[in-house]
């Protein structure tokens, strides 16, 4: 627009108010600006050129101290940076950057996920259509909120060109398959070995817990998770000694298996203290695996031992206070702890504390259909959009 001096001298202050007013910061030498001589001017905001890919993003101060706090596990500090951040990307960047719009909103979005706040974290995974790693981690968000058709219209978007996606967004359709019993189940061919793993834990969850109950007639193995480790190895060995103990055994490669479950988170945190172990499903596998363990132990007649786990496992779960299908988790252990009680010699004794348990979780704990939710295996969004 043509204008003289004195209007774009205005013109620009009163930019910089909107700008500032918003708290956003602009990097020095992101926007250049020209003034024409002459009786008018013509003043010209925009973005220098030319950009490397990312170099946008390594110009925004708060982006690179967001992105810093968020790899070493400070989310609440990480998060305002990486709100400004994408305020500034999805304002000034051009309609061509595209991974880095993509990569700061991976960003805010792995940030929220960590923080709790999982509905922002969806509009933020699935803001734009940036690509794909994206919008499949919009859908397991979505997953976790109990959230299935929105999570399946998603996942059949995808064209899955990507071999990464193609494992993930397998493992979620296995598990909505099983969830909500319409669609085909994803076949394991041309998978890895933990994507197929994984639907075949989901394909076992579906046939033992039942809407009308648990089968026990489906047999279960500590081979059944094999060599695998990780993250993958740890939530599979949790769910297969919780699918054991819903089945009832007393075999001792269950306690085993939960042990091994334990020991090997315990492993991940000390080599990524701010990585998978401080993922909500990482601090959930703990809780989970101690429930399920104090609930074996106490089968196996030792009620002082299994007091003890659960009493670990509740103080864990009060601390973990994610929304969606982990409300269930932390259910779960409620109904397991006060069913012990319950049944033991001092239930009279214990009935204040037996009341306030079965104020969190209900007189029957846990539905069937609650329970297969809770135990169907999902990769973490953070992983999808790593």
């Amino acid at each position: 627009m043509l204008l003289c001096r004195t209007t774009a001298s205005r013109a620009i202050r009163s930019l910089k108010q909107r700008v500032e007013a918003k708290s956003l910061h602009i990097p020095r030498g992101m926007f250049s600006l020209r003034i024409c001589s002459g009786s008018s001017a013509r003043v010209t905001w925009r973005m220098r050129q030319p950009l490397r890919p990312f170099s946008m993003l390594q110009q925004l101060p708060d982006y690179a101290k967001g992105s810093q706090a968020l790899a070493e596990g400070r989310f609440m500090e990480a998060l305002p940076m990486l709100r400004r951040s994408v305020e500034v990307a999805d304002a000034y960047f051009p309609a061509d950057a595209g991974s880095e719009l993509a990569e700061c909103h991976a960003s805010l979005g792995s940030c929220l996920w960590h923080t709790g706040e999982f509905e922002e974290a969806a509009r933020q995974f699935t803001a734009k259509g940036l690509s794909e790693p994206l919008l499949l981690a919009g859908a397991l968000v979505l997953f976790e909120l109990g959230r299935f058709d929105e999570a399946a219209n998603l996942t059949s978007s995808l064209a899955c060109t990507d071999f990464s996606v193609k494992q993930y967004a397998a493992a979620l359709r296995s598990a909505l398959q099983a969830v909500t019993g319409s669609g085909e189940e994803p076949v394991a061919d041309d998978l890895s070995k933990e994507a197929a793993s994984i639907l075949k834990f989901n394909a076992l969850i579906k046939d033992i817990v039942k809407d009308e109950g648990v089968v026990s007639s489906v047999a279960l193995s500590s081979d059944l998770v094999g060599e695998l480790d990780g993250s993958t190895g740890v939530m599979l060995r949790c769910t297969l000694g919780e699918l054991a103990v819903l089945q009832g055994l007393r075999d001792d490669w269950v306690e085993e298996c939960l042990v091994k479950t334990l020991k090997h988170f315990d492993q991940l945190h000390s080599e990524d203290p701010f990585g998978e172990a401080k993922d909500p499903f990482g601090q959930a596998t703990v809780f989970r695996a101690l429930t399920a363990l104090a609930t074996w132990t106490n089968a196996n007649g030792d009620a002082i031992t299994a007091e003890g786990l659960f009493t670990s496992a509740r103080d864990r779960a009060a601390r973990h206070t994610y929304p969606g299908r982990a409300n269930i988790w932390r259910s779960g252990v409620a109904h397991a702890f006060a069913t012990m009680l319950e049944t033991g010699r001092h239930a009279e004794q214990r009935a204040p504390e037996i009341r306030q348990l079965r104020e969190r979780c209900g007189a029957t704990g846990p539905s069937c259909a609650d329970r297969r939710w809770a135990l169907l295996v999902v990769p973490s969004p953070v992983e999808v959009v790593k």
